[in-house]
Parts: structure tokens; C-alpha cells; sequence
């Protein structure tokens, strides 16, 4: 193992024979630490955006589109309105036919699952 000095006379082992440069080192090191602070950054910006009061609109009624919708037609809209915290009435009406449905929201939201009591008329 050959010894090269710097400018400052201090003894920094040269890894030549070994096919390993200083430069390849000090690049490595560098990248590690570019790497460490990337993520830490990643991460601590998160954490502050979780910390933040996040108030959210309490929506009262949903409309839904698309296909089986409508009491159960191939094509229809569904309208939901909440009367209570967790009970919402639902009408519907499609290309062949009609429904109609009491739901029990499993959170006091509009936006949560439900278990429904509906009837259609096709």
C-alpha cells in the first residue's frame, strides 16, 4: 500500500493498487450524505404536514352516476341525503327502473360504509 501526502503533510493512504480512487470515495460519502438528508427531508416534511388541524366540509348528501345505478337499472343516478348523524335516505332512478333505501352509516359521515335496507322497481 503506497502513502501520498497532501498539502498539509498528513499520510492519506492511496487505494490505487486496489483499483479504488480517493475521488470514488469521497463521491460515495458525499452521496451518502445527500442521500441521508433527501430523506430525512422527505420524511420530516410529512410529519409536518400530519401535525396540521385538517378540518373537513361535513358533506349532508351524495349524488352517484354511472352504470348500476339507479334501483339496480343498467344506467341511473342515485341521490343520498342524511337526516341524522348515521342514517341517510337514498332515492334512485335509472333507465328501466326506480329504488328507494334506508342506510346506516358505520361512522358519522356520508362518506363511510353502510349497511342498507333498499327496494327497486324495475
Amino acid at each position: 500500500m503506497h502513502t501520498v501526502y497532501n498539502g498539509k503533510k498528513q499520510r492519506i493512504p492511496s487505494l490505487k493498487k486496489s483499483g479504488i480512487h480517493l475521488t470514488q470515495i469521497i463521491h460515495k460519502k458525499q452521496m451518502k450524505k445527500f442521500t441521508t438528508l433527501f430523506i430525512g427531508l422527505f420524511f420530516l416534511g410529512g410529519h409536518v404536514f400530519g401535525q396540521e388541524a385538517q378540518t373537513e366540509k361535513k358533506h349532508r348528501a351524495a349524488v352517484t352516476l354511472g352504470f348500476l345505478q339507479g334501483g339496480g337499472s343498467l344506467v341511473g343516478a342515485d341521490f343520498e341525503l342524511l337526516v341524522s348523524d348515521r342514517v341517510g335516505l337514498q332515492v334512485g332512478a335509472g333507465v328501466v327502473g326506480l329504488g328507494a333505501a334506508i342506510n346506516y352509516h358505520l361512522k358519522p359521515s356520508i362518506r363511510s360504509s353502510m349497511i342498507s335496507h333498499a327496494g327497486a322497481d324495475l
